[in-house]
């Protein structure tokens, strides 16, 4: 019985190195546990006390006992067990109770065994079927490949029905079908449901730029219009015809155009064509009726030479007579104008007729123009005449009075001759002035073929102010070769195609002769002074912003002078306003300003403020960043130019806008400005830095207004409302942005700095509608400019592309806000790129902001201004 006793308490030691195993399932069934327990106490209690009905391994029929090794290495393979699979919680309810079942049975069976060998066969059996058993991680890991494939199919799936190739041309079905190869290859590769994901939104991103079947042939088509239009009104020039005939075919012109706009097919554009050329062949040109005029003419003079042959000439001489007209007929028949034909008629019929030199003195320079003070000198000159050669008997007397009468004509100047003089005078004048520093001219200065040319010719002649009150120009004329309306449609076609013309001159014109339009140039009060002595300092955010280089950069200092407009080449001379100044700069001239000269006061100004903000080593694109970032620092809108001012600026500019907010005078010198001086001021700064920048101007409308001036009569103003100027920059990358340095100060949400119109292409800008004149012919980039990703603060770039790096971001902004300053920064990113943009950048800067967005097709621009 004391065996028997042992042997139960070996057993009952071997069976408690399970219990550990099995926590988990005596916690759930606590009561019957309790029940267990008990009863097994009570046959514990029985064994010790010599109980023998109960026991709780068999003997072995050899009578085998375990040695203490044994026992011990029985412990030693139940630890090794329980260490060597996972802990109960590993399991989900199934699992969990068929692991603790299978545990404690290979707890039991290895209490069972008396030898080395019977542990380890039975630990690996039951370590191999327990192993069996799946965890919850690897049912987790089964369903997430399962979840992937089956999103992974999905995607597939969505990618293969996303293009519908029927839309696009062979060509762009090809590329279209490379792309998606691609990027089917990345969702195949992809580990995880997110790169699956981005595998489909790339693939989105990668085919917005090509072009669909429906877009190439509505940029074919209106290319072709373009192309139609422009084939027409060249070959059917207003003013080659006469004015019944041109006013015929300016009517077909204009028809023309408005069926074209109507056309969504290329062959009706064709028919639209050839139905116009059809008709217009057969309205008369101007050459061909005086071709048929000649003809008749020519006619009419030889019966004419016959008849006054008989009437004139002896019966003996008339042969000799008639076969000499016949040889000037021939003549005559060679010659193109009628006063040359009627001269060579003249000189023959001056021998024997009186009458044909009085007719042909009626007839003389009738075709010419002259002005009414000269008409009345032709005109009475003509009577005079008139009546001597009435007075005359014979045709060499008849003759010499018309010779003398040519001679004292020929005195008078015709309008062409006073517009040539007047023309030459204003070279000469320039000369003068100027010497040879003068502008390049036009390819003319009196014809222009288009509404281009003759903004380059009254930007020529506009150039050259010589006061607040007078042009070196005066009045000129441009005959229009092209198709046009009366004087005023054709001003306001032209007139925000013209940079010196708004706030630096209005203009006035009137037509002669339907094409010749006469121009007159109307002086405005050019801003020569700064509004004040000295200018109040802005108060404004702090920006935080910086734009990230590894460039080493050293200071200028004060003396530097060596900028790059210096290496223009072209010299400008006699540059008084600051009109000129910036003209001349963006036209890539040296200009030489008059001392103490506008102009040159703000040139001074400009270097200076030039030698604060750029370093030796800097390159074009860290230069137009610093340039930006000084205008948001140091100018502000001149709110008293709007009726929607806000009160707390006129309280502290009360001189605010005059004329200076229009010039560059009021970015640079007063820190106050409408869009117009921000953008000389800004572009003048460019310029001198040698950076390729224009002065780009948006209108709603292609028009202006007339408006009277203080003595009554009305001139060609253009108030400027609902326009905006600004400036294009051609950037590192060889394309042109658009950059608004009027936006660098946002009046909503507080003076604040903004970048999101720094530097973007035309698909991006916003706040401003209508046509868009002056632009460069530079190709422009299709998203906002790459440089935004080198804006940063402390290092970290504002530019973000996932909420870890918005989240990095974010912390450091929090420390720099925590001080006392008032300070601003801005984060931007493009949220095709990361769509959680907007709810993450909310969540984690808990700062009042303002939003600014650009949004195209291709691309969603964001940029958050948050301030403190």
């Amino acid at each position: 019985m004391q065996g028997s006793s042992l042997e139960g308490k070996e057993r009952e030691r071997s069976s408690l190195k399970g219990e550990s195993k099995i926590r988990l399932f005596m916690k759930k069934n606590r009561n019957v546990i309790l029940l267990i327990l008990t009863a097994a106490a009570v046959l514990v209690s029985c064994l010790f006390v010599g109980c023998d009905f109960v026991q709780y391994v068999k003997k072995p029929e050899n009578g085998q006992v375990a040695t203490e090794e044994i026992i011990a290495l029985r412990d030693e393979y139940a630890n090794r067990l329980e260490q060597s699979l996972p802990a109960p919680d590993a399991y989900r309810d199934k699992e969990q109770k068929l692991y603790l079942r299978a545990l404690q049975d290979a707890v039991n069976e290895l209490n069972e065994c008396f030898t080395e060998a019977e542990l380890k066969e039975v630990y690996d059996k039951h370590f191999g079927e327990i192993s069996k058993i799946k965890t919850d991680g690897e049912y987790a890991a089964e369903e997430a490949a399962h979840a992937l494939e089956v999103h992974r199919q999905d995607i597939i799936g969505k990618l293969n029905d996303y293009i519908d190739f029927d839309l696009y041309r062979n060509e762009q079905v090809e590329e279209l079908k490379a792309i998606l190869q691609e990027h089917l290859a990345l969702a195949e590769l992809a580990e995880n449901i997110a790169a699956v994901d981005n595998a489909f939104r790339e693939y989105k991103i990668a085919t917005y730029g090509v072009p669909t079947d429906e877009y190439l042939y509505g940029e074919e088509l209106a290319e072709l219009k373009e192309s139609l239009s422009a084939a027409l009104n060249d070959a059917y020039k207003l003013s080659l015809y006469r004015e019944n005939e041109r006013t015929t075919v300016q009517t077909l012109l204009q028809s023309f155009e408005e069926s074209l706009k109507k056309v969504a097919k290329k062959e009706d554009a064709l028919s639209l064509y050839i139905i116009a050329r059809t008709a217009a062949d057969a309205i008369k040109t101007d050459v061909l009726l005086s071709e048929e005029e000649r003809l008749r003419f020519l006619e009419a003079l030889k019966k004419e030479m016959i008849s006054e042959i008989n009437a004139n000439v002896p019966e003996r001489d008339r042969y000799v007579y008639l076969e000499r007209a016949d040889e000037v007929y021939a003549r005559m028949c060679d010659i193109i104008s009628t006063q040359g034909i009627y001269e060579i008629y003249i000189d023959f019929a001056s021998e024997f007729s009186p009458k044909a030199i009085k007719e042909a003195w009626a007839r003389y320079n009738s075709h010419v123009a002259y002005r009414d003070e000269q008409l009345k000198e032709v005109q009475a000159l003509k009577e005079r005449y008139s009546a001597a050669l009435d007075k005359t008997a014979s045709s060499a007397e008849a003759l010499a009075v018309f010779n003398e009468a040519k001679e004292a004509l020929a005195k008078i100047k015709t309008n062409d001759e006073l517009w040539a003089d007047s023309l030459e005078n204003f070279r000469s004048a320039l000369r003068g002035l100027y010497g040879e520093a003068v502008l390049e001219e036009p390819a003319s200065l009196t014809e222009a073929s288009d509404y281009f040319e003759l903004a380059k010719i009254i930007d020529y002649f506009a150039f050259y102010q010589l006061s607040a009150t007078e042009f070196a120009c005066g009045k000129f004329r441009v005959k229009l070769n092209f198709a046009h309306g009366d004087a005023q449609e054709a001003i306001n076609s032209v007139y925000w195609n013209c940079e010196l013309l708004r706030s630096g001159a209005g203009i006035y014109g009137e037509f002669e002769d339907k094409h010749y339009l006469a121009l007159t140039l109307v002086p405005y009060n050019l801003a020569s002074r700064s509004n004040r002595e000295t200018t109040s300092a802005i108060n404004k955010y702090a920006s935080l912003i910086e734009y990230a280089s590894e460039n080493q950069t050293t200071a200028r200092g004060e003396s530097f002078d060596d900028f790059a407009y210096k290496n223009y080449g072209r010299e400008i001379g006699g540059i008084w306003y600051t009109q000129q100044l910036w003209y001349s700069l963006e036209h890539g001239y040296v200009p030489v300003c008059i001392p103490s000269s506008p102009a040159e006061r703000v040139l001074s100004r400009a270097k200076e403020i030039l030698r604060e903000i750029v370093k030796e080593g800097m390159t074009n694109d860290e230069k137009t960043f610093a340039v930006y970032s000084w205008f948001a620092r140091n100018v502000q809108y001149d709110y008293k130019y709007t009726q929607g001012f806000e009160q707390s600026v006129l309280e502290k500019y009360p001189e605010a806008a005059t004329w200076a907010a229009f010039h560059a005078e009021g970015a640079l010198l007063d820190g106050l400005a409408v869009c117009e001086g921000y953008a000389k001021g800004y572009l003048l700064l460019l310029r001198i830095e040698g950076i390729e920048s224009y002065r780009i101007v948006k209108s709603p409308a292609n028009a202006g207004i007339i408006i009277p001036d203080a003595g009554g009569e009305k001139y060609y103003a253009g108030s400027g409302y609902g326009s905006h100027s600004f400036v294009g920059v051609k950037m590192s990358d060889g394309y042109l942005y658009y950059s608004d340095s009027e936006a660098s100060f946002a009046g909503s949400g507080g003076q604040l700095h903004t970048y999101q119109q720094y530097m973007v292409p035309s698909t991006l800008f916003v706040g401003y509608g209508g046509k868009t004149f002056l632009k460069p012919q530079i190709d422009e980039g299709y998203k906002a400019w790459s440089g935004y990703k080198n804006l940063s603060v402390d290092g970290l770039s504002l530019y973000v592309k996932n909420r870890q790096e918005l989240e990095t971001l974010a912390a450091r902004i929090t420390e720099l806000f925590a001080g006392g300053s008032a300070l601003c920064v801005s984060v931007f990113c493009d949220v095709q790129e990361y769509p959680s943009f907007l709810d993450d950048v909310l969540e984690l800067l808990n700062f009042d902001y303002i939003v600014k967005r650009s949004v195209n097709p291709k691309c969603d621009f964001y940029e958050y201004i948050f301030y403190k």
